[in-house]
């Protein structure tokens, strides 16, 4: 009997261990750690601070870390392999205290990059590469005379700086000057998808000869060839399945060229049609083209296809239609049919495998109903529209794309003037508005507008007028927005909006909200005082 008294520590240590005890310990039970990661590009570093530990994770998705024991309140930290990254955990900050019982939820999201222009005198460096992290945080990376931003690919962003291609992987020290053997960096290739995801470019040797390149994920410059008979500066590009598929806007063809140089052409337009959307999407390339009397045409072709085929459209070949992606995997055709004089309805289709699918019709269903925009977040659309009995006030519809479910997030509240743009996050939808302040408007590049910002929580439903309204130049509104010398439309970074706003205080310069009042604040003064940092006072510089 005396040995069994003995034993019986150590068979409750066994229990104990294999987590079959009963009651009595306060402790939770040891377990490993099981995370669920999203928008991670490289990897993240988790860190535990007790004992300086660390984990690389590199995957999306569910991440279980076996030797990473969760035995009580621990305080973990997570940060992110690349500088052009900003990463939390648990919606909250990058280092929290966590119990054995709570989930891991680990968001990755995209730090800003943004171009401020000082001036117009191209013998001054006036112009310079911003990034903003997740805090509203600034650093300079790069100036110059002019900065053109590119696109992101992989872990690294591009620009041209002065006539030269750049890049940037978020650091002083990573921000440098693309090799190029020798050639000079000449411009960037029309890609006429525009996928953010592919870049394009143009270098030449010293005798002036043009060679095409591409820039894949890993931030390798591959050459593409093209016959020197080819004019490469008149060509667009799209890849469809690996497949390079080329447009020549001079001479309205799509053709693709093989490894031995060989051109096949895919299809020639008429004389008088143009196209006005192509884009790639689920491996097909789609192209919509309208004719000069007005009538459409779709064409589609996938990577087992040589040649294009005809799309019949969901409405009369008359009816406007557009197409555009939302979100990574939506593609959204919106018709627009005319209903008599100076009245008109939308229909929105969803595209898959050349089957068009209506999700909302407001020229059968939503009669009572006006479609004024649409933006896309997170599996659902965010429509806005009025009720044709009260034209003053808006709407806001959400369409789930999964269940096509549909419900009213906000109803009857006042925007002043049009609606220019929206931005979704998860708990607010921001809004640009602009009116017209003169009578007169029928040149829009020398007009004045007076621009208004809101937040509409989807929660509530509650709408608030973030900042005091400010004028802003027609002729400013064109330079800034349309020819993307700086790069804050949607921009966003988890549930904060940057956006730039003229204050008279400060002149124009990047904000940032959250969709409150209080949580609305300018992220830097670049040029301080009334000055303009983000863009030249045009109006000022033209009158002097």
């Amino acid at each position: 009997m005396s040995q069994i008294f003995r034993l019986f520590p150590l068979f409750l240590v066994f229990i104990s261990l294999s987590g079959c005890g009963g009651g009595g310990s306060n402790q939770p039970a040891a377990t490993p750690l099981s995370i669920s990661a999203s928008g991670i590009e490289g990897g993240v570093v988790l860190r535990r601070a007790s004992t300086g530990e660390e984990w690389t994770i590199t995957e999306n998705g569910t991440v279980s870390i076996a030797d990473f024991v969760l035995d009580g309140d621990i305080e973990i930290s997570v940060k992110p392999t690349s500088a052009l990254q900003v990463c939390r955990i648990n919606g909250q900050s990058d280092s929290v205290t966590i119990r054995a019982t709570d989930s891991i939820d680990i968001e990755c999201d995209n730090k800003i990059l943004f171009v401020s222009l000082a001036g117009f005198k191209l013998e001054v460096a006036d112009s310079k590469l911003w990034l903003v992290g997740g805090n509203g945080e600034t650093q300079a990376l790069a100036e110059g005379r002019i900065i053109s931003l590119f696109s992101k690919i992989g872990l690294y962003h591009y620009f041209d700086l002065d006539n030269e291609l750049w890049r940037t992987d978020g650091t002083m020290e990573g921000t440098v000057p693309v090799e190029l053997d020798g050639k000079a960096f000449s411009s960037s290739v029309l890609d006429f998808i525009r996928d953010d995801n592919s870049f394009f470019f143009i270098a030449k040797d010293p005798d002036e000869k043009a060679f095409l390149y591409e820039v894949d994920s890993g931030g390798v410059i591959n050459p593409i060839l093209v016959p020197e008979r080819i004019d490469i500066s008149e060509l667009s590009i799209a890849k469809v399945e690996n497949n390079y598929v080329f447009y020549n806007r001079n001479e309205k063809r799509f053709f693709t060229i093989d490894t031995n140089g060989l051109i096949s052409s895919m299809l020639v337009l008429e004389e008088t049609e143009t196209p006005i959307s192509t884009l790639v999407y689920d491996n097909e390339l789609l192209i919509l083209t309208m004719f000069e009397d007005g009538v459409r045409k779709l064409r589609s072709l996938s990577g087992a296809d040589s040649q294009f085929k005809i799309i019949p459209l969901p409405t009369s070949t008359e009816t406007p239609i557009t197409a555009d992606i939302y979100g990574d995997n939506t593609l959204l055709f919106n018709a627009t049919q005319e209903e008599g004089e100076d009245k008109a309805c939308k229909i929105i289709y969803r595209y898959k495998e050349a089957v068009f699918e209506v999700l909302v019709d407001y020229c059968n269903q939503r009669t009572n109903f006006t479609h004024y925009a649409t933006t896309y977040h997170d599996d659902r659309l965010l429509i806005l529209e009025r009720a044709n009995s009260n034209s003053e006030l808006y709407d806001l519809l959400e369409l789930d794309l999964s269940s096509l479910t549909q419900q009213t997030l906000a109803s009857a509240f006042d925007i002043k003037g049009g609606v220019s743009e929206m931005t979704p996050t998860n708990n607010f939808l921001f809004m640009k508005s602009r009116t017209s302040i003169e009578q007169d408007c029928s040149n829009f590049i020398l007009c004045n507008y007076l621009l208004r910002y809101y937040a509409l929580s989807y929660q509530t439903g509650e709408i608030v007028e973030l900042v005091d309204s400010n004028i802003e130049s027609g002729r400013h509104w064109f330079i800034s927005v349309i020819h993307g010398l700086n790069a804050f439309k949607k921009a966003t970074i988890f549930d904060r909006v940057f956006f730039q706003y003229t204050h008279v205080e400060f002149g124009l310069e990047p904000w940032v909200t959250d969709g409150t009042v209080a949580g609305t604040k300018i992220v830097k003064d670049i040029k301080p005082g009334a000055e303009y940092g983000l863009f030249p006072d045009v109006e000022g510089e033209l009158q002097n």
